[in-house]
């Protein structure tokens, strides 16, 4: 069972290496920049009050990137 695990952890991690370098471009493409317009929305509706921010489960860190470029 264990070798089964290791065999699905590899096809994924290769999967995932594989499409990292182009996620952005394509998430940008694929949703017609709405992304971006959501991220701005984001920063604007739910400001940072005091402290750092953290980003649960931040992907490329396109969200935490904003709320920088925002402050």
């Amino acid at each position: 069972m264990s070798d089964l695990l290791d065999r699905r952890e590899v096809r994924i991690r290769r999967m995932f290496d594989g499409i990292a370098g182009q996620y952005d471009f394509l998430n940008h493409l694929l949703s017609l920049n709405i992304d971006k317009r959501w991220r701005k929305t984001v920063t604007r509706l739910v400001p940072i009050q005091t402290g750092p921010l953290l980003d649960l489960c931040t992907g490329t860190g396109d969200l935490a990137f904003e709320y920088d470029r925002a402050t």
